[in-house]
């Protein structure tokens, strides 16, 4: 009996660990739901809206904006209001050691101002031009961001690939040396072959061991820069699911130099950018030209004496 019970408790308790390690470690289905899925318009959607490179330069253009409602702003007129209150209480005018005057009622003491000006010069009309200039400096410059972070992002997805089809084919090497080992190994047993033989096959399994080691290295670091710049968390697992087909281009050398000189969206912001300075030195020569102001106001003053 003794011998029964100890075989009932070394059953359980393998079962009693499997159960609480069922219980502990997490399943399949909560890692496949952590697992990121990402198309290729998918990854440029995230890398428009998470790239913190691309978001700084994006926000640029609200400022552009009210530069522009600034420079429109000047152009209008300066009013100015003031207003005071104040009391004077009862009692005597006194002047030095003199009395001027006795038994002065309290006064209310009460006055307004209204002011309008009005200044305009050459840096002025013309700083609408300048702030329209900068406005489209700026959205050249956002628009050459977007397209560069677009080659940046999808060179990436396509490195990512790359890097796992290169894991992908190491791991096909490493089996077949493995199995040019075992092969080795079965010849040297019949004497087919010489110790070197199979020294030289283990050479080459730890050579393919190593190279999946640098394939699955650099595989984690093209995931963890596309991550980066999409800025989305390195530590999801990354799946890719876009595939690309091979063509072999057919293109005009002249063709794509004047398309690149007509649509270059780094060559655009350079032009806007040089048409925004051309208009800033205009507006700095203006400097040189007359003034013009003007002024108007109105102001009043009460006074009421106290019973």
């Amino acid at each position: 009996e003794s011998v029964v019970e100890d075989q009932t408790v070394n059953t359980i308790r393998p079962a009693l660990i499997l159960a609480l390690l069922w219980a502990i470690l997490p399943h399949g289905s909560a890692g496949q739901q952590d697992t990121l899925r990402l198309s290729l318009e998918d990854v440029l959607e995230l890398a428009s809206t998470g790239n913190p490179a691309f978001l700084a330069a994006r926000n640029d253009e609200a400022a552009a904006d009210w530069e522009v409602r600034e420079a429109y702003a000047s152009l209008l007129p300066s009013a100015s209001v003031g207003a005071g209150l104040s009391y004077q209480g009862a009692g005597e005018q006194r002047f030095g050691s003199f009395t001027l005057a006795q038994n002065l009622p309290a006064y209310y003491l009460s006055s307004y101002t209204l002011g309008l000006s009005y200044q305009l010069s050459g840096a002025t009309l013309l700083a609408p031009s300048a702030a329209r200039a900068r406005r489209v400096a700026t959205s050249a410059q956002i628009r050459a961001a977007e397209v560069s972070l677009r080659a940046i992002v999808t060179r990436a997805y396509v490195e990512v690939l790359r890097r796992a089809d290169g894991e992908a084919l190491i791991a096909r090497q490493l089996e077949s040396t493995r199995f040019n080992l075992r092969l080795a190994q079965g010849r040297h047993e019949v004497g087919a072959v010489t110790p070197l033989d199979v020294r030289q096959a283990e050479v080459q399994v730890g050579r393919a061991e190593v190279d999946l080691l640098q394939a699955s290295n650099a595989l984690h670091t093209a995931r963890l820069r596309l991550l980066q710049e999409i800025g989305a968390n390195g530590e999801r697992p990354l799946v890719l699911t876009t595939d690309f087909d091979l063509d072999e281009p057919v293109w005009d050398r002249e063709a794509l130099r004047v398309t690149a000189l007509e649509s270059n969206p780094t060559l655009g912001a350079l032009r806007a950018a040089l048409e925004a300075g051309t208009v800033q030195v205009r507006q700095a020569q203006t400097a040189y030209l007359p003034t013009l102001s003007a002024q108007a106001g109105i102001s009043g003053y009460t006074r009421e004496a106290i019973n």
